[in-house]
């Protein structure tokens, strides 16, 4: 019996059985069996769990990004599965994806703590993303530009990495090797135990074998890889290029190419220099690429593409100039809309109650704009003339003039209140004369349409309450006779309203102030006021000012006595109303003029007042701390030095300043600190002896004109780390990353509450509601003003958002923001007119705002076959869909289909959840694909919130039988 007996059953030829490799009545092999079976089913309980437990945290799991793609096709694969998913404009990706472009493709991905990666065609990248710490991208393949924000990212190739460090932005390129182009700030490339560092325009590269190549090479630093130029006008765009050349030769000279096609065979232009890094090409709108490299070979070159176009100036259509409002009792809100060129990513809209467009009343950043126009309603104008402008904003990748709109202006007129009247004589600060013979003083206005007649009010207070004057008359002036004997000599102010139809009354107009003088016109001074003090270092710079009526000059005299007897340390004749003081000591003086008479007695016809002033000391030199005077110290890469100084009495404010020993252009420098230290971050290859300097100030204010403090000195040398060349190696001035100012105890008059630095606001919330604003404040305010930014400091960014918060508010909602890294603060006035603010601002994340779901239940079905008896029948195509929650839209396509579908139709945004089309004649005997996107638009017709669009493919079938049945028609008549 064979082996192959046994396996195929054959019988035993000896007792007539069958042959079997498992024995039914053996008890090891049943139990074996058994474990078997019990190993299986567990095994697959647990691949079952785990896949179970993997579905679900997918689920749950926070998007870190969103993707859109620019051209072509997208596509993404998700870890852990095997299916790569073709993308859509607006795309949320996770931790562990993959994200690739296709052929003639590019994509953007931006993250939610601010970092951004751009992909060229061709490309694929791995994201591991830690929100709060380091991410690390993997590139498989391809080019990225990729812009790091608050945290270090990390690029891994097969041949290296590259370290960039917070806010740099770098341009990784794969191929022949690995290449590294730093736009701005640094980053270091570390291949094996190797590694290099780049600061901004310079340029690193390694071959295919991990080595460091040493050849001569261009970095453009703009346009990009990528970009766009703008300009208005006629004729060629000048395009600027400018580059930097790393490992050139002395006698090494740049060739820049520019051409129509990629292979450079259609030149338009072509351009060589030596010791020069930038240069301005002509150029005719159109498509270009262009490359630069030391001729005669092309290695080390840096090449792009550019797109030259011919924009329009931004127009602002509505309001148009001239235009007038008029309301009631409730302020229409004013709906703005202009025209913005199309490659504008946002726009900055501004109104303001100047034509110079200063402190403007609201400041509105606004996105996804396009050619086509857009609009923006704004209800919390009041009554007056306003002005308005827009201002285009385009991308990094975009080089264009961001100049504003012409400035429109519209008027709010309130037809329920009549506008006060406009006081004429008396003049502001004017002089009258009163007594006997004097005449009458004559107070007079501009006169209004509807006015039945005007009130008079004359008082001593500034509010017109309890007048001594109130004369009712039914002309634009009133007369006042001198020999009443009401107005004596002294200050006084002035004002009128009106009274119109069904006795409705208007404001009382602004007071006017006014002296009134009962004999000869005299002089007084103006500036400097009583008590008013001054440091003696700017003492020569005060000018002295006064009034002189009089028809002959005036004696300027200083003395350190109040009756002028004696210590008089300067007497000047004057024959204008100012002059710039002497140089004072510390110490208590008075000022006065004197206008002498006629004749040889010299007897003054007019002594002012004396004035009181007093001059003051510097204020003390603050004391160093740290670093010690002649102290080494020791950079770290990442490591912040802490320089701090004891607080000078008395000093609101400090500046410091760091110096090269030997040089009196600072290195660094910060001013207004409200506290006595600061971060400095040093490059780790700065070496040498440095000095550093804090000066101590006080505040200007209304009879102070501030005062400076002697400065602080000190001196403390850099050693370099081991391995690191001393200074003079690398550069002849050393580098200083950054200075931090260390915010401090030291209350401020404005303090923020809420929303608190750091939350993260769902992007529909922070869109559609957005949360308010909470501050609270020590003193009393005034003209507070909420101010909103991406830059870190709000109030010194141009593009700023800001509005108007009222006299006193203490909270106010946001405006519509947009996804990302928003700063926030307040700034505001004191009662005596000084601008205040809390210190520093706050700041919070704007989320994305999630696509809305596809509609379901759409018809026709996938798959599905319109055939020639339905066209007959209903003569056109319905396609519906359910509607979906959060939706009031939706926008119909209708593409050809292909490997690149085509757009044959596309329905703007309607409510209704159904489309008909009745123009058959678009269709042929083809295949289509028909698709409905889900969209949020608000009431302006932007669109807020975009949806997933999935695409349904259908048959149009109406091709005609070939094989037509005919009836026999028999034999005719006659044949």
């Amino acid at each position: 019996m064979t082996g192959r007996d046994f396996i195929m059953g054959k019988k035993d030829p000896k007792n007539n059985t069958a042959l079997h490799w498992y024995n039914p009545d053996s008890l090891l092999l049943n139990i074996i069996v058994l474990v078997i079976c019990v190993f299986g089913i567990a095994g697959s309980v647990w691949l079952f769990r785990k896949d179970l437990n993997d579905t679900r945290k997918r689920l749950e799991q926070e998007p870190v990004g969103f993707l859109s793609w620019k051209d072509n096709t997208v596509q993404r694969l998700a870890s852990r599965r095997v299916q790569w998913d073709r993308l859509e404009r607006y795309f949320p990706v996770y931790d562990g994806d993959t994200v690739s472009t296709a052929a003639l493709s590019s994509g953007r991905i931006s993250f939610v703590n601010g970092e951004t990666v751009e992909l060229s065609e061709n490309t694929a990248i791995r994201i591991f993303y830690h929100d709060e710490d380091i991410s690390r991208f993997i590139i498989m393949e391809g080019d990225v530009t990729v812009l790091a924000d608050r945290y270090t990212v990390d690029l891994v190739s097969s041949l290296g990495s590259v370290n960039l460090n917070p806010k740099a932005k770098a341009e990784l390129r794969t191929g022949e090797g690995l290449s590294i182009k730093m736009l701005q700030g640094s980053g270091v490339l570390v291949a094996g135990s190797r590694n290099r560092r780049a600061e901004a325009g310079e340029a690193l590269e390694l071959n295919r074998d991990g080595e460091f190549l040493e050849d001569p090479k261009v970095v453009m630093i703009s346009p990009g890889r990528d970009g766009k130029s703008l300009a208005a006008g006629q004729g060629k765009i000048p395009v600027e290029f400018i580059w930097r050349t790393v490992n050139f030769p002395p006698n090494g000279g740049v060739r820049l190419e520019v051409a129509r096609d990629k292979k450079f065979a259609q030149l338009a232009s072509s351009w060589y220099g030596t010791n020069e890094s930038s240069t301005l090409v002509d150029l005719e709108p159109g498509v270009y690429y262009w490359r630069a490299y030391m001729p005669p070979v092309l290695k080390g070159a840096d090449s792009g593409r550019i797109e030259v176009l011919r924009s329009s100036a931004p127009q602002a259509l509505f309001p148009s100039d001239g235009t007038v409002f008029s309301y009631n009792n409730q302020v229409p809100e004013i709906n703005f809309t202009w025209i913005a060129p199309a490659e504008a990513s946002q726009i900055i809209l501004e109104a303001a109650d100047n034509p110079a467009m200063e402190r403007p009343k609201f400041r509105q950043l606004i996105d996804e704009v396009s050619g086509r126009g857009g609009s923006f309603a704004y209800p919390g104008l009041e009554s007056g003339i306003w002005y308005w402008q827009i201002r285009p904003v385009y991308p990094d990748s975009v080089k264009a003039e961001e100049a504003p709109s012409l400035v429109n202006s519209f008027t709010l007129t309130r037809n329920t209140a009549f506008e006060a009247p406009l006081p004429l004589t008396p003049a502001v600060n004017s002089t009258a004369f009163t007594g006997s013979g004097r005449g009458d003083i004559y107070f007079s206005w501009k006169p209004l349409a509807e006015a039945e007649n005007y009130t008079v009010l004359i008082s001593q207070s500034e509010d017109l309450l309890n007048p001594l004057i109130s004369e009712t008359v039914n002309r634009n002036y009133y007369v006042y006779n001198g020999d009443k004997g009401i107005l004596n000599e002294g200050e006084y102010y002035w004002g009128v309203f009106m009274t119109g139809p069904q006795n409705l009354r208007s404001p009382n107009s602004n007071p006017v102030f006014f002296i009134v003088r009962n004999d000869e016109a005299s002089a007084r001074t103006v500036f400097p006021p009583d008590n008013f003090a001054i440091p003696a270092a700017r003492s020569p710079d005060l000018q002295y000012s006064w009034k002189n009526p009089y028809a002959r000059p005036a004696r300027f005299q200083i003395s350190e006595r109040a009756d002028f007897v004696d210590h008089i340390l300067k007497d000047d004749l004057i024959f204008g109303s100012g002059i710039q003081g002497p140089f004072l000591k510390p110490g208590a003086y008075y000022w006065r003029i004197v206008v002498e008479g006629d004749g040889d007695s010299g007897d003054p016809i007019f002594n002012s007042r004396p004035v009181p002033l007093t001059v003051i000391p510097a204020l003390n030199a603050p004391k160093m701390i740290f670093p010690g005077n002649n102290e080494n110290l020791r950079v770290e890469e990442g490591k912040a030095i802490k320089f701090t100084w004891e607080r000078a009495a008395y000093a609101d404010y400090y500046t410091a300043a760091i110096f090269l020993e030997g040089r009196n252009t600072p290195l660094g420098e910060i001013d207004l600190l409200s506290n006595n230290e600061i971060d400095v971050y040093f490059d780790t290859r700065t070496a040498g002896r440095f000095r550093w300097t804090v000066q101590g100030f006080t505040r200007p204010t209304s009879d102070n004109s501030g005062r400076n403090g002697l400065v602080g000195e000190g001196r403390f040398t850099i050693s370099p780390p081991p391995g690191i060349a001393a200074l003079g190696a690398n550069w002849a001035v050393p580098r200083i990353n950054n200075m931090i100012v260390v915010p401090g105890q030291q209350a401020a008059p404005i303090t923020l509450v809420s929303p608190a630095s750091g939350v993260n606001i769902p992007g529909i919330n922070a869109l559609r509601s957005p949360q308010e604003a909470r501050w609270t404040s020590t003193d009393p305010l005034m003209n507070v003003q909420l101010i909103v930014s991406r830059n870190p400091d709000p109030i010194s960014d141009p593009r700023a958002i800001i509005l108007d918060a009222g006299r006193s508010a203490r909270a106010m909602p946001f405006p519509s923001l947009t996804d990302g890294i928003w700063y926030w603060t307040v700034r505001a006035d004191t009662s005596d007119g000084r601008g205040v603010g809390p210190g520093s601002s706050s700041w919070f994340t704007v989320l994305p705002i999630p696509p809305l779901p596809s509609p379901e239940q759409t018809m026709p079905a996938n798959d599905a076959v319109i055939s020639l008896a339905q066209m007959t029948r209903d003569r056109n195509i319905t396609f519906s869909w359910n509607e979906v929650e959060g939706a009031n839209a939706y926008i119909f396509t209708l593409f050809g289909d292909g490997e690149q579908p085509r757009v044959l139709l596309t329905n703007p945004p309607d409510p209704q959840p159904s489309f008909i089309l009745y123009d058959l004649n678009i269709l042929d005997q083809d295949n289509y694909l028909w698709q409905v996107e889900a969209v949020y638009r608000n009431r302006n017709g932007v669109l807020e919130q975009r949806g997933i669009a999935e695409r349904h493919p259908f048959a149009f079938d109406i091709q005609v039988s070939d094989d037509i049945q005919v009836n026999d028609q028999g034999t005719r008549y006659g044949q």
